[in-house]
């Protein structure tokens, strides 16, 4: 899913997982023009989810919502841009799914 903003790219993991990417860093001709370079990193990565993968990521307004089969969890986007070099994340609130 793309940030509000379009400056980055974030995707969740089978391992529960959450990366993000800021895409001005890759969409330049300098970094593609060396391939041999591999796979970007992502700036960020953290542990979103404790058991199971993350299958869905969307946001609303300043929010990220992240969800799997029993849990949503809402994270404030402003305090994750905030703490990108910590990479210190608390999520807002949690909803739990009735099953």
């Amino acid at each position: 899913v793309f940030s509000p903003d379009g400056e980055y790219l974030l995707c969740g993991s089978s391992f529960g997982d959450i990366a993000i990417w800021r895409l001005k860093d890759y969409l330049n001709e300098s970094y593609w023009s060396n391939p041999s370079s591999g796979t970007p990193p992502p700036l960020r990565t953290w542990h979103a989810h404790t058991y199971g993968p993350v299958y869905s990521l969307s946001f609303c307004k300043h929010f990220l919502v992240s969800g799997r089969d029993e849990y949503m969890r809402v994270w404030n986007w402003e305090k994750i841009l905030e703490n990108i070099r910590s990479g210190s994340y608390e999520y807002e609130f949690q909803l739990q799914n009735p099953i």
